[in-house]
């Protein structure tokens, strides 16, 4: 049996996902436009990555490897199942400056077969996104800090 990604579903998914999440955090205005910016995300530039998700209950680590050799290194306060998982996907960007030099902040959403990362600024402006599918062990949601840096 053979397992199709549908990319455009899955971030329809997490994005639900995420604007229940974030009532109440941020502004509804805030909320809408993080969305509107998160579905158009495609159209804009795109790089490979691997996503490694390492999750202890309330804690995760995060690791994003661009195809040019650019870490993301997050953590985050999370509720999910313990383990790890990697995911193979493509980062978004409309401003890939930008994103390696600003992001503050993410979100994910990840289950045993698919994960998303929203990149922030310290401002909660959209920078860029991870849609990715793998095999995990890991079903968890959540919100940290994290920056970029290159591959040493």
């Amino acid at each position: 049996m053979k397992y199709e990604f549908n990319e455009h579903e899955v971030k329809l998914q997490s994005l639900t996902t995420f604007c229940n999440d974030m009532k109440g955090k941020l502004e509804q205005s805030k909320i809408d436009e993080i969305s509107k910016e998160f579905l158009l995300s495609d159209k804009k530039d795109f790089y490979g990555a691997k996503f490694v998700l390492t999750c202890y209950i309330l804690y995760a680590s995060l690791e994003v490897v661009l195809d040019n050799n650019v870490t993301f290194d997050g953590s985050a306060d999370t509720l999910g199942t313990p383990g790890k998982g990697e995911y193979l996907g493509t980062v978004y960007t409309s401003n890939y400056d930008e994103l390696i030099d600003n992001t503050d902040s993410f979100w994910h959403a990840s289950n045993v077969t698919t994960s998303i990362i929203m990149f922030f600024n310290k401002n909660n402006s959209f920078l860029g996104s991870f849609v990715g599918a793998g095999l995990s062990t890991v079903v968890s949601t959540g919100a940290g800090k994290g920056r970029w840096a290159p591959t040493e």
